[in-house]
């Protein structure tokens, strides 16, 4: 009994969240589209993304900036701000560490392949 209870009450938060879900969308689409100041909204929202695509990956924190703006006006749900938080985090590292893979490639060596070498630097990969 304990057991249908718990996926019983599992079912019925699904339904909330799709719920929730769905009264988020009708708002957005409410505040976005058949709003007075639709158009502004829209026009605003084109900006914010255009800027958000336009910057550099590297530019985490007007990244944040922007996603923010954009949260807001898209009405995003608590959750979904985060799963884009951490995407950005998640560049942001894999940028950090292309750029160090970048920078250590400079200062290694090809490993050497024994022998007395002729042209052992024609080799070497641009990094």
């Amino acid at each position: 009994a304990a057991a249908r209870l718990a996926q019983e009450t599992s079912k019925v938060a699904e339904a909330r969240a799709h719920v929730d879900e769905l009264t988020r969308g009708a708002q957005r689409k409410r505040d976005l589209v058949e709003g007075q100041d639709a158009e502004h909204k829209l026009t605003y929202l084109k900006g914010a993304m255009m800027q958000y695509m336009l910057t550099g990956s590297s530019e985490t924190t007007q990244k944040e900036a922007l996603m923010r703006v954009i949260a807001t006006i898209l009405h995003f749900s608590p959750q979904e701000t985060q799963r884009i938080h951490a995407a950005i985090a998640e560049a942001e590292a894999a940028s950090q560490s292309t750029s160090l893979d970048s920078v250590w490639g400079m200062f290694s060596t090809p490993p050497s392949s024994g022998g007395s070498g002729g042209g052992s630097g024609s080799s070497r990969r641009p990094g």
